[in-house]
């Protein structure tokens, strides 16, 4: 367990020095540094746009946009330890540390050898997309890893105190669902199984309301919050949500834009991924681990982890056919059972086939990561660009994670309209791929911003240039 938590440990520290920020961190880390500064979560890199973006309404004093745990954590971590981007990843870290052991656990209390407890965790500490959230400033980490400990917390109790433990685990995982809903309905669906699977006559009427009542006192708490502005809560977050748990409406479609926006990119079936092709022979092992899961369910059953199957499945049904963004940031909360049932398949044909899997599987996610940490993309492309930025002066329009080198001040401002709105003209414009992408939406869908912007753009030089950002001056 130390070799391997220093293993990931060190991936996930590598990749999150050399990865640039990106506007997700920004836009969930800047209201937790402004709670622990001004004690309030407002956002001030985006400027309100309420008539054409409604989550934006009342940003420059509330956010209501993402749930309030992971805020609320963040605040707290950077009055202890400052704020800045590695900070907010070392946090993440921190918590993969924390899902690791979670599942470490969770083997040991389904009754897995010491082979499928160490190859099992390995395979999820060193899985690239397991890395890639141990090292990024979202909250998906957090939530996984305490939907994680949630369902290692009851396994671990349940034999002597079944009901302590179903109040324990579902104290974990309300937590999660307040760090991120998919990480809560993902752990929520696991500990509900779990308590079926092992009530064996101890399940009484009371126990569902047992598991809720800690899901209530959190939203107790945050409700007592959202009654300063109901009105910008409902704005925001019903903005925010329409639309995400409806994928179960078209499932065809579901299913073709899983593959394509969630598990194309991280496993390399995105087309002119080049060498990246060479991960999906890790997703390939995680497949044939699902399949002999399922075909040789009554082996697993016998060996005590048949709980291990059914989870997964439930774990896949919620995003396919609910979790209708399609976010690759979100494997992290199936990647783990993938990786545990490979490791259940691998530990079975252990000779020769499963020492291979295994070699060629490890080499797989370690190269991926470490690629990553190679290209040193903060210190090659984003540092030179805030340099520049920094050494001509002048405000700025683009995208907000620039504020993790310029400050989150009044001299950043992200607006991909350029200013349609707001009228703003700043100095600089730095257009990148998020950027880019918001144009090419507005040529095909929103023609006037897109004739607003290459007026805006063709009124100013391109002063500056890389691979991540093209700079505009005034």
């Amino acid at each position: 367990m130390a070799v391997l938590v220093a293993l990931f440990t060190a991936l996930a520290l590598g990749s999150a020095i050399s990865r640039a920020p990106w506007c997700d961190e920004a836009y969930f880390s800047e209201p937790a540094y402004r709670l622990a500064t001004v004690g309030e979560t407002s956002t001030a890199v985006v400027p309100p746009s309420p008539f054409d973006d409604p989550k934006t309404l009342g940003t420059d004093h509330y956010t209501f946009y993402t749930m309030p745990l992971d805020l609320v954590l963040q605040a707290g971590w950077y009055r202890v330890v400052g704020f800045g981007y590695l900070q907010m990843r070392v946090l993440a870290l921190l918590w993969g540390v924390a899902a690791i052991v979670g599942w470490w656990l969770i083997l040991v209390a389904l009754g897995a050898d010491w082979r499928l407890r160490l190859v099992g965790t390995a395979m999820v500490a060193l899985d690239y997309a397991f890395v890639r959230a141990g090292s990024d400033g979202r909250m998906d980490m957090m939530s996984a890893a305490l939907s994680t400990l949630g369902l290692a917390t009851f396994l671990m109790l349940q034999k002597k105190r079944y009901g302590w433990a179903v109040l324990a685990g579902a104290t974990f995982v309300a937590a999660s669902a307040f760090t991120h809903p998919i990480g809560g309905l993902v752990g929520t669906a696991a500990l509900g199984i779990a308590m079926l699977w092992y009530s064996q006559g101890r399940f009484r009427w009371w126990h569902p309301l047992v598991a809720a009542a800690p899901y209530m006192c959190f939203a107790a708490a945050w409700g007592l919050y959202i009654m300063r502005a109901p009105d910008i809560f409902r704005a925001q977050f019903f903005a925010v949500s329409a639309g995400r748990l409806s994928a179960w409406k078209q499932p065809i479609e579901a299913l073709t834009r899983e593959v394509r926006l969630r598990w194309s990119g991280p496993y390399g079936l995105e087309a002119g991924a080049g060498i990246k092709r060479v991960r999906a022979l890790a997703l390939l092992i995680y497949v044939c681990g699902l399949g002999t899961s399922v075909l040789g369910f009554g082996s697993l059953q016998r060996r005590g982890l048949g709980l291990l199957p059914v989870i997964t499945g439930a774990a896949l049904a919620i995003l396919l056919l609910f979790e209708g963004t399609k976010s690759a940031a979100y494997l992290v909360h199936i990647v783990p059972y993938l990786a545990v049932l490979a490791a259940c398949w691998i530990t079975r044909f252990w000779k020769p086939m499963g020492s291979l899997a295994l070699a060629l599987l490890m080499l797989v996610q370690v190269a991926g990561s470490v690629y990553v940490i190679s290209r040193r993309e903060y210190s090659r492309e984003y540092a030179p660009a805030i340099s520049f930025l920094k050494m001509q002066g002048g405000d700025v329009t683009g995208v907000a994670s620039l504020g993790f080198g310029l400050g989150f001040g009044p001299g950043l401002t992200d607006d991909r309209r350029l200013g349609y709105f707001t009228r703003r003209d700043t100095r600089f414009i730095v257009v990148d791929s998020t950027y880019q992408g918001a144009f090419d939406v507005y040529r095909d869908e929103q023609p006037e911003f897109y004739d607003f912007i290459e007026k805006r753009l063709a009124a100013r030089r391109l002063v500056f240039e890389n691979a991540l950002f093209k700079i505009y001056e005034k």
